[in-house]
């Protein structure tokens, strides 16, 4: 199994733990190191197996740079960024997680396909998504309808905070969140524990949320703690995630397709005009 870590947007690497023998482990992880070891009877797999799903979260890591660990892991690719999925177990003192690979799965004798629909599943079961008003979420209130920070920012992530970016893959997430905002909205990932939603009002220049990314990522985010330097929209109606690059040119390309057709009609209702005009010259008038 391999030891190498998925690097972060940014370039550092995050310290991610794999399987290892340990004799703090919590019994969960134990169980995992003996499957992955071939050490475990078959009839008390299923039952880890299930153990483990109630242990799963929902991880953001960015697809550049980790093209070689992903094929080793079952994951949900999302633009320039892949979901993956770790066994997490918090502790007293300190939380001890591991990546869910392929070959663990073999092991399960699971599917990618199969554990990603479980995993996604529970973890929308055991991890919530938290959509709230930002100011809220800084003053440590909930579900109020005034703002103490005035922020158009809203929060999304889960309601510990620990690799809440995850939430993005959670079938449900962009259609929940449309709703909660109220339409199209534009997604910064703030954090790997966390992203910021921004309603698309048609007020926000989509270079401009890309540059503000990078310049939080840069001067406030902990390098192990940054995903991508990219920011994305949502278009509710299309029910569209995309990146704003992307966003940006289709949005400078309908505006052409829908200049040339504005164009395209009133040289036909000006042709139509001339042509009547005309005719009524032709045509003896009824007295």
């Amino acid at each position: 199994m391999s030891n190498s870590d998925f690097s972060s947007g940014a370039g550092a690497q995050r310290s991610q733990g794999e399987f290892r023998d340990d004799r703090n482990m919590d019994s969960i992880m134990k169980e995992l190191f003996e499957i992955a070891k071939g050490e475990m009877t078959d009839r008390s797999i299923p039952d880890v197996y299930n153990r483990m799903l109630n242990k799963v979260r929902v991880q953001m890591v960015t697809r550049d740079g980790n093209a070689e660990r992903l094929a080793e892991v079952p994951h949900i690719d999302m633009l320039d960024m892949a979901a993956v999925f770790r066994v997490v177990v918090p502790g007293d003192e300190s939380t001890v997680s591991t990546a869910v690979t392929n070959s663990l799965l073999r092991r399960f004798n699971v599917t990618p396909e199969k554990f990603r629909q479980d995993a996604l599943l529970a973890a929308e079961t055991n991890n919530p998504v938290r959509i709230e008003g930002l100011g809220n979420v800084l003053s440590g209130l909930e579900n109020r309808e005034d703002d103490p920070y005035d922020s158009p920012l809203v929060f999304a992530g889960t309601r510990d905070q620990m690799w809440g970016a995850g939430v993005m893959a959670y079938p449900k997430f962009m259609e929940e969140a449309a709703q909660k905002i109220g339409g199209d909205f534009f997604l910064l990932p703030s954090s790997v524990h966390e992203v910021l939603l921004l309603p698309d009002d048609g007020t926000i220049e989509a270079d401009y949320l890309k540059e503000l990314v990078t310049t939080v990522n840069m001067t406030e985010v902990a390098p192990e703690e940054r995903l991508t330097n990219n920011a994305y929209h949502y278009d509710a109606r299309e029910r569209v995630f995309d990146t704003v690059d992307h966003y940006r040119e289709e949005q400078k390309k309908h505006s052409v397709l829908k200049v040339l057709d504005e164009s395209r009609k009133a040289s036909e209702k000006e042709n139509s005009v001339h042509d009547s005009f005309h005719s009524s010259f032709r045509q003896p008038l009824s007295l």
